[in-house]
């Protein structure tokens, strides 16, 4: 329920109230100078200073509205008016100490509450300069990985690179050693067929049968040496294949590092969202810290499409070291075998 007392406090004066103040004002003082902007809110107790001011000028401009001519009073008459002044000014007294202890109340209160105010606000200052400090040194921290990051994903693609060469020089040598084997299986076949016929007429040929003889035991032994470089050459491929498994393995913890990387971006986002409200400062590092992350996401996203073509490459080259047979190698004995079959 609504206090009577508060809704008359609240209420507009009028020019009609004013006027009637300044005009009793006068009649009390005999003087204009009497009536001031503070005696009126004084009588009326309520009122902005700035439509006292105004209604006040107004009533001083259109002047005094002329009195009555005074009667003359008895004395009885005139000491019931002056026990009646006196009881006047003496409420008119106490409602100014109220008045007077009242405001000064409120701007005790006021100051207080603008004093733990001042100091919340300075604490809250406090708290999001440390969180703003705490985000950019969490920036450059991101930074300084993604810095360490891309050095080892360059480190990994020249390693790569030198990989990719040795595989290809690797599947050209095997299949040199193909074409060698190839021609040395030719040549051992055409010389068991001389031998053949040269059994057949030992007697006419005997002397050409042990020098065919003699070349079939030297492509043996070619054939035998091609073996066993065919062996070794196996052997590099095998080495070769741990070194592309050792690369995957890199390549996955490489991948690893982009996710926690995304994540400290999420965290960093969420410490710029939380420093935005400190004011001007916050908004600016705000943007600083965004253009950061920006860079951060174009290079994880950069990173992401680097290990994504390596993990390709690394599929393809095994690929193509599973798909080699077992003939590949064999170059050394082809070699040989090529030279021996000369007549």
């Amino acid at each position: 329920m609504d206090d009577p007392a508060n809704d008359s406090a609240r209420r507009p004066v009028t020019a009609e109230e004013v006027a009637a103040v300044c005009d009793r004002l006068f009649a009390e003082a005999g003087d204009k100078t009497a009536v001031t902007v503070r005696a009126v809110r004084r009588v009326l107790g309520r009122g902005s200073m700035t439509t006292l001011v105004a209604l006040v000028r107004e009533w001083k401009e259109r002047g005094v509205v002329p009195l009555p001519p005074r009667a003359e009073l008895l004395p009885e008459d005139e000491q019931r008016v002056l026990e009646f002044a006196r009881q006047l000014f003496g409420v008119l007294i106490e409602r100014e100490r109220a008045l007077r202890h009242r405001e000064k109340q409120e701007a005790e209160a006021r100051g207080g509450a603008l004093e733990q105010e001042l100091t919340d606000l300075a604490a809250q200052l406090d708290e999001y300069q440390q969180e703003l400090d705490a985000a950019q040194a969490e920036r450059e921290r991101l930074k300084a990985d993604l810095d360490v990051a891309t050095a080892r994903a360059r480190e990994h693609e020249e390693r790569a690179v030198r990989l990719t060469e040795r595989t290809e020089a690797l599947a050209a040598e095997r299949d040199a050693a193909a074409e060698r084997t190839a021609a040395l299986a030719r040549d051992l076949a055409a010389a068991r067929a001389e031998a053949a016929e040269a059994r057949g007429a030992e007697r006419v040929q005997a002397e050409q049968a042990a020098v065919l003889l003699g070349r079939i035991d030297a492509l043996e032994a070619d054939r035998r040496r091609g073996e066993e470089n065919a062996a070794t050459l196996h052997r590099s491929l095998a080495e070769r294949d741990g070194e592309l498994s050792g690369l995957r393995a890199e390549l996955a913890h490489r991948d690893a590092e982009i996710r926690r990387l995304g994540a400290d971006r999420a965290d960093l986002t969420q410490r710029l969202a939380a420093a935005e409200r400190t004011g001007e400062e916050a908004r600016v590092a705000r943007t600083q810290a965004e253009q950061t992350a920006a860079e951060l996401r174009g290079r994880v996203a950069a990173l992401e499409a680097e290990r994504a073509r390596r993990d390709r490459e690394a599929l393809e080259a095994a690929a193509q070291a599973a798909d080699r047979p077992a003939t590949e190698g064999t170059e050394p004995a082809q070699q040989s075998a090529g030279g021996s079959t000369e007549p």
